[in-house]
C-alpha cells in the first residue's frame, strides 16, 4: 500500500503539464525547414550570422532539420534592415556611443499552419570603447547582438502559436 501510494505521488508531481518548445512548434512548422535569408544592401555581413543561427535554432530548439525547398515542410524567409544612430560624441567628434535598430521579418509558409508573416523590431545600444576595435566591427557585433533578442522572439511566437 505505501509503495502504491509513493508512486502515486511521484506520477503526479513527474505529470505537471510541461512540454518543449519543440512539440508546439512541430505543430506550426513542422520537422523539415527550409531557411532564406535577404541580404540587406547596407550590412551583407550579417546576413551568415542570421542563417547560422537560425540554422542553430531549428536544431537545437525545434529539434527539426534543415531540408531543400521542394521537401520542406515550411519556408522561413528572413529579410532585416538596420539604421545606427550616433548618440553621442567625443571631443574629437568620433562616436563613442550609438543605437542600432534592427528590424526583422519573418515570412513563414508552412504546410501545416498556413501562411504567416512576424514583424520583430529590436534596438540595441552600444559603447565604442578604445579596445582596437574600428566601428564597423562594432556595428557588425550590435547587429548580432539585436539579432540574437530577435530570433528568441520569433521563437516564443511560434511556440505560442503551436500552444494555441
Amino acid at each position: 500500500m505505501r509503495s502504491v501510494i509513493i508512486l502515486l505521488l511521484i506520477v503526479f508531481v513527474a505529470s505537471c503539464g510541461y512540454k518543449p518548445t519543440a512539440h508546439y512548434t512541430h505543430k506550426v512548422l513542422g520537422q523539415n525547414i527550409y531557411i532564406n535569408v535577404v541580404v540587406d544592401r547596407m550590412e551583407p555581413e550579417s546576413s551568415v550570422y542570421i542563417k547560422d543561427k537560425l540554422a542553430a535554432i531549428i536544431y537545437q530548439r525545434f529539434h527539426a532539420h534543415l531540408s531543400p525547398k521542394e521537401s520542406a515542410q515550411s519556408t522561413i524567409e528572413v529579410s532585416y534592415g538596420s539604421t545606427i544612430t550616433p548618440l553621442s560624441y567625443d571631443a574629437n567628434g568620433f562616436v563613442t556611443k550609438y543605437r542600432v535598430n534592427l528590424a526583422m521579418t519573418f515570412n513563414v509558409k508552412s504546410k501545416i499552419r498556413g501562411n504567416f508573416v512576424k514583424r520583430i523590431n529590436t534596438s540595441y545600444e552600444s559603447d565604442i570603447e578604445q579596445s582596437g576595435k574600428n566601428q564597423s566591427a562594432l556595428r557588425i557585433e550590435a547587429i548580432k547582438e539585436g539579432a540574437t533578442i530577435a530570433l528568441d522572439e520569433f521563437v516564443s511566437y511560434v511556440a505560442m502559436l503551436g500552444a494555441v
